[in-house]
């Protein structure tokens, strides 16, 4: 075992340095995932070492963020399908196209209703980035539905949106911005803030980042959120819950990256469905409450899941579609470990 470790330590060591090898580092990572004890033996080295190599305070460190860089530099990248390819382009290109109609649209403006209104959905697997006719930002995570006009009249900025989006919203005080969705109307001057409501969760909730905004709920409640807080809306019930959040993790998405922060396994897996066009079913209900803490950073599905089967009690497969079914996602089935 000493012979053991006196190795590892030395691919441990290149590794930090950066002078190991692909091989060196595939034979790292299987040795981290081949036991519990060798994670946290992982931990304590990845600990000593930030300690003795950087400037980083203790208290700022974070094994399970070390060990997804790890395990995402060591996993070769699986080339994405060319499905998932397919609908990653098409995102990329929607955008520009999208800006190329309403610019001619615009010069056209006697052929341009007042009202006219323009949609746009965001195919699961995807994410986008909208500039609105106010130079609003309006970052729109997968599954989402945003409406907004091709001018707006004086008074208000109100868009509507179905699913989840973030908003970097520019200063007018004159023209208040709404966002309208089935359960909240959100209004705002010049802030930043996440509004979450997909039409199948049973939650909804408005997250800030800067500034303020008032939010009424059935178009009657009202409730002020602060920057730092999150309101959280039980949708068949209207309870809801005001408390201090970290912002970033709830719209960390927009930047591929995932966090979370002792959150249900439900959560994960839909975070997971959301940004790779999967469906995950969990088998055993056991499962939807336990509790997960990560950071992922883009990795592949197969890469998280892989992580997701050292640190958690899950175990899954992927169920086989039949030949002639083409258009259905990806489908896999999770299940407790006993």
């Amino acid at each position: 075992m000493e012979k053991e470790h006196s190795h590892i330590d030395i691919l441990f060591t290149r590794y930090f340095s950066n002078e190991i090898t692909n091989e060196e580092k595939e034979e790292l990572f299987q040795w981290i995932e081949s036991r519990k004890e060798n994670y946290e033996y992982f931990a304590e080295l990845k600990n000593i070492w930030q300690l003795t190599h950087s400037t980083i305070q203790p208290d700022d460190i974070d094994l399970e963020h070390a060990y997804k860089r790890v395990a995402s530099q060591i996993i070769k990248r699986k080339q994405l399908g060319f499905r998932a390819w397919f609908m990653r382009a098409a995102a990329i290109l929607f955008i520009p196209l999208l800006s190329l109609s309403l610019y001619l649209l615009a010069e056209k403006g006697k052929d341009v209703q007042d009202d006219a209104y323009q949609k746009i959905f965001v195919p699961y697997g995807t994410y986008s980035c909208v500039e609105l006719p106010d130079s609003s930002i309006v970052y729109l995570n997968a599954g989402s539905w945003l409406e907004y006009p091709l001018s707006f009249k004086a008074g208000k900025r109100l868009v509507r949106l179905e699913g989840e989006g973030y908003f970097e919203v520019k200063a007018d005080p004159k023209n208040p911005f709404i966002v309208q969705t089935g359960k909240l109307t959100v209004t705002a001057t010049g802030t930043k803030f996440q509004v979450e409501d997909y039409k199948t969760d049973s939650i909804a909730a408005v997250t800030m980042k800067e500034g303020i905004v008032n939010a009424r709920i059935n178009s009657q409640t009202e409730i002020n959120i602060p920057a730092g807080k999150r309101l959280c809306l039980k949708k068949n019930s209207n309870i809801y819950s005001l408390v201090a959040t970290d912002p970033y993790k709830w719209f960390a998405w927009k930047d591929k990256v995932m966090i979370f922060r002792d959150d249900p396994l439900s959560y994960v897996f839909k975070r997971l469905s959301l940004t790779f066009n999967v469906e995950i079913k969990i088998a055993d209900p056991r499962l939807a409450n336990h509790p997960y803490r990560a950071t992922f950073e883009d990795e592949s599905l197969e890469e998280i899941l892989r992580l997701l089967k050292i640190s958690a009690p899950i175990v899954y497969k992927e169920n086989i579609r039949k030949e002639d079914d083409h258009n259905s996602r990806r489908s896999i089935e999770v299940h407790y470990t006993y």
